[in-house]
């Protein structure tokens, strides 16, 4: 209102600027010269000053339609300006509307953040490093936030590659077990095998194999003086038929 007020002053101020003079007194002088005072005056001198009237007259007439056209332009360019000023007026208002629906969703938004469990304000104090929490930050509701945001992401990051090489380790630790545990059943099935050998077989296996070391030994035992060993003859008890039949018998 203030803007159209502002405009009607100017248009008025320019309108009493612009205007012609009143033709009111030429045409009361033009009447006068048509009244019976003039009757006795020269006929000449009325018409001339009848045509002087009529001169200035008609300059009133063309000033006056100067005027009025010079008016209309101007009031068409006024309008011009004024609609202009209107639609801008419009176009402010309905981005208002729009910024504050737009605000009004954004406060009504949900986000994910909200059902995230963080670090509680006390465990991010004793936490977080230095720069999260700077005094700025504390003084700064959204930058703690986000800044708890960020460090919540971090920790869950460590975490996670954490928790990675622990299942590294357990897999590793897996395989090692599968490998000993085949080990331990190849080991168990050898030694069901030898229980289910009849024991008469085993002592003739454990013969065999003390026949073996005994021929060994008795080689140990005559093979010279390089072996630091006496010579026995084969009547000697001690000699390996000797020691042969007493380990048969």
């Amino acid at each position: 209102m203030a803007l159209v007020d502002t405009t009607n002053n100017t248009v008025e101020g320019d309108i009493g600027r612009t205007l012609p003079p009143s033709p009111d007194a030429v045409v009361e002088s033009l009447r006068d010269l048509a009244s019976s005072t003039y009757l006795n005056h020269d006929g000449s001198l009325i018409h001339i000053r009848a045509g002087a009237l009529f001169a200035r007259l008609k300059a009133l007439n063309r000033a006056a339609n100067v005027a009025t056209r010079e008016h209309k332009q101007a009031t068409s360019d006024m309008r011009h300006d004024m609609d202009q000023t209107h639609l801008s007026l419009q176009n402010l208002l309905y981005e208002k509307r729009h910024l504050e629906r737009e605000i009004e969703k954004c406060r009504q938004f949900a986000s994910i953040y909200q059902d995230i469990p963080l670090y509680s304000e006390e465990e991010f104090m004793e936490k977080a490093p230095e720069a999260l929490r700077s005094e700025e930050v504390l003084s700064n509701e959204h930058a703690l936030m986000l800044n708890r945001l960020n460090f919540e992401l971090a920790e869950r990051q460590r975490l996670d590659q954490a928790y990675k090489e622990l299942v590294r380790q357990k897999e590793e630790l897996l395989k090692e077990s599968k490998v000993k545990q085949t080990t331990m059943e190849g080991v168990k099935t050898q030694i069901d095998g030898l229980m289910k050998v009849p024991f008469a077989r085993i002592r003739i296996m454990l013969r065999c194999m003390a026949h073996v070391i005994l021929f060994f030994l008795y080689l140990e035992c005559v093979g010279g003086p390089e072996t630091g060993c006496r010579p026995r003859s084969a009547q000697d008890p001690r000699s390996y038929h000797s020691l042969s039949r007493n380990v048969s018998t």
